[in-house]
């Protein structure tokens, strides 16, 4: 039984990380499943989702990103492995940063053979193997996400299993002034060794890094996607991975994933979505094994729990409460930037355009939090008109507040967002004079030490 135990690892490990059976020692590994990419749109993208990872998928690349959602997410997906080898995932995600997965591999049944018997002795057995998980993600400052998980593992060979448990941490960081940015890093796998059939084997713990960038091209929002991993007993390998949503229900994908050594690496996809309900396939080839296609569906349903400014905020909008202050609505806003929810917050930020008088240096910061809310959506022109709105109206005021020195800094990376990094600096430094945030005024530092203004 050590030896099937033994050759089913081989087997393992080759479809988990598209190696031949010949690949070394890591053939020999316990739950070299753990490998196995899931979600067609990761997998499309070369498995390059340590940035980019979705809260349901969050828990396969990156537990920091239970904390980026705010709504309820699940995904299904189903992989058509070499026949008879097939994957099963579910995911789940919840808007309070707990999310859940269910991870399973089956090989089908194997022809029993022995020495006496090469043929087969007119038996069969079942290979599987199980993960079963549950994490927890939360922004714990400014951009900063953080996450940890933990696993139950079995891996089955006819009456012979092994089981383990295993924890991940996570981290993401989005760049603050520059959303278009996010950088991720997960340590995976961690854990006590493993029994099998009175040996102990380690687990295959994993350490990833990665960065993602959100950009326009030709006008279509794209994302750029790039992963370095490093496994317990194989060298680095890199992931690299592109989206763009060539209409808003339709997005294009393609990717090279480094682990693949079966094939030659590349991989593609499409995604649908309308409204709540989004389906994706990718197709990752392996060489003389044929090739993988993955489906997927993911369902999206409810809201985050808002504070209380944006709940006001929220009930508001919808006529369910009569009045609100402006300055409750002003931190409603803000509440509704920090959750990515930019629609509300324009909405928020616009209606309060007649509660608060003209001249009204309060005026100031509802229009640089409108720029703020454009900009971040990657609408730069609309972001630059209201900065200029702003900062009009706060020389006028003479006002040199933490709101302007905002406006500055927004309208700066709005044009250097445009290529005009010269005029970029000048607004870097005129955020300076005034009284930014802390954040903001360290990411202008450093954008100013990259291209100082000219004499």
């Amino acid at each position: 039984m050590r030896k099937q135990l033994l050759a089913g690892l081989v087997v393992l490990a080759a479809v988990a990380a598209g190696r031949s059976a010949s690949a070394g020692s890591a053939g020999a590994e316990p739950f070299d499943f753990l490998f196995l990419d899931a979600g067609a749109r990761p997998v499309a993208m070369g498995g390059a989702a340590t940035a980019i990872a979705s809260d349901s998928e969050a828990l396969l690349y990156n537990p920091a990103a239970l904390g980026r959602g705010n709504r309820f997410e699940t995904t299904f997906m189903h992989n058509q492995y070499a026949n008879p080898i097939t994957q099963e995932y579910l995911g789940f995600a919840s808007p309070t940063g707990w999310g859940a997965q269910l991870n399973y591999l089956s090989f089908g049944r194997v022809t029993r053979t022995t020495i006496a018997n090469p043929d087969g002795t007119g038996g069969s057995f079942g290979i599987s193997d199980l993960a079963l998980g549950a994490g927890y993600g939360r922004e714990v400052g400014p951009g900063l996400r953080l996450g940890a998980a933990g696993k139950f593992l079995r891996e089955s060979i006819d009456n012979v299993s092994a089981h383990g448990y295993a924890a991940d941490l996570g981290a993401l960081l989005s760049v603050r002034g520059d959303h278009r940015w996010t950088f991720g890093a997960a340590l995976q796998n961690v854990g006590p060794t493993v029994r099998f059939v009175g040996a102990k084997e380690s687990l295959p713990w994993t350490v990833r890094f990665g960065a993602a960038c959100e950009l326009q091209a030709l006008g279509a929002p794209t994302v750029l996607a790039l992963d370095l991993a490093k496994e317990r007993s194989e060298g680095a390998v890199v992931s690299l991975g592109a989206e763009t949503w060539l209409a808003p229900a339709f997005a294009l994908r393609a990717g090279y994933s480094g682990r693949n050594d079966a094939g030659p690496g590349l991989t593609a996809g499409v995604g649908w979505r309308r409204k709540d309900v989004q389906f994706d396939y990718a197709m990752t080839p392996l060489g003389e094994l044929g090739s993988a296609h993955r489906l997927s569906a993911t369902i999206r349903w409810g809201r985050a729990p808002l504070s209380p400014a944006a709940a006001v905020a929220s009930s508001t909008a919808t006529g369910l409460v009569v009045r609100a202050s402006p300055d409750v609505l002003l931190d409603s806003a803000d509440e509704f930037l920090r959750l990515e929810m930019y629609p509300q917050a324009e909405k928020t930020l616009n209606d309060l355009a007649v509660e608060i008088p003209a001249e009204d240096g309060r005026q100031v910061r509802r229009m640089e939090r409108l720029g703020t809310a454009y900009r971040r959506q990657g609408k730069i022109p609309e972001a630059r008109a209201a900065y200029t709105e702003a900062l009009t109206l706060a020389v006028r005021l003479a006002l040199r507040d933490k709101w302007a020195a905002e406006a500055y800094a927004g309208m700066g990376f709005c044009l250097q967002a445009q290529g005009q990094q010269a005029l970029a600096s000048k607004f870097f430094m005129k955020a300076l004079e005034g009284e930014p945030t802390t954040d903001t005024k360290r990411l202008v530092e450093a954008e100013l030490r990259k291209s100082p203004p000219q004499p």
